[in-house]
């Protein structure tokens, strides 16, 4: 993949995902799998509002993957592990069809949030979980999401909000299985009593 048309000084990233999907009356907030939901139940609509970013000149648009795993699809739908599988490569695809109908340059990048995401408690936020889980759980958690989303051929991959040093070295280790992958890591950090999980030090 040629990224040369992002070496300028601002990239445009879409976002908020959620936010908008409410803002087209799809309502995700109380939804254990948030803008998922819209992933699994109407593709169409997601559509929709990842053409609404690519209209807005993004550079890059996410796919609705940040709370979805195939744990998480399993139980909150019911799914096989076939199916959800097939749910999560199926994000790329819905991302690539709202860049193709507006005959946009634009790139794809697989969101993948924290394992507190997947908890749906707000502990993406805080990383009360950190220290219960190894480096190797982190990689073993996160492997499944990775290897689907990476067969699934995105330009990038965009792990979100992670709230600590240990799953972000977790992470980092993990990339390593996947040589052609390309993206970011992003951070949640708060001040908690001067110390937030031993992200900072």
């Amino acid at each position: 993949m040629n990224f040369s048309g992002l070496n300028k000084k601002i990239i445009l990233i879409d976002g908020g995902l959620g936010t908008t999907l409410q803002e087209y009356g799809l309502n995700i907030l109380s939804d254990p799998l948030w803008s998922g939901k819209i992933l699994v139940k109407q593709p169409e609509q997601l559509v929709k509002v990842h053409q609404a970013f690519v209209q807005a000149k993004c550079d890059i648009i996410l796919t609705a993957t940040y709370q979805v795993s195939t744990d998480s699809l399993m139980k909150c739908c019911e799914m096989s592990y076939e199916q959800a599988e097939e749910t999560i490569f199926n994000s790329v695809k819905v991302a690539r069809q709202a860049i193709d109908e507006e005959k946009a340059e634009c790139y794809v990048a697989a969101s993948i949030g924290p394992y507190g995401a997947m908890l749906s408690d707000g502990s993406e936020f805080n990383g009360w979980y950190t220290d219960s889980m190894t480096i190797e759980q982190f990689k073993d958690w996160h492997r499944p999401r990775l290897s689907i989303l990476a067969r699934a051929e995105p330009d990038l991959i965009a792990f979100e909000t992670i709230p600590s040093q240990k799953e972000a070295e977790a992470v980092v280790e993990l990339l390593k299985e996947f040589p052609n992958l390309k993206g970011w890591l992003s951070f949640n950090c708060q001040v908690l009593k001067e110390r937030f999980w031993s992200m900072v030090e």
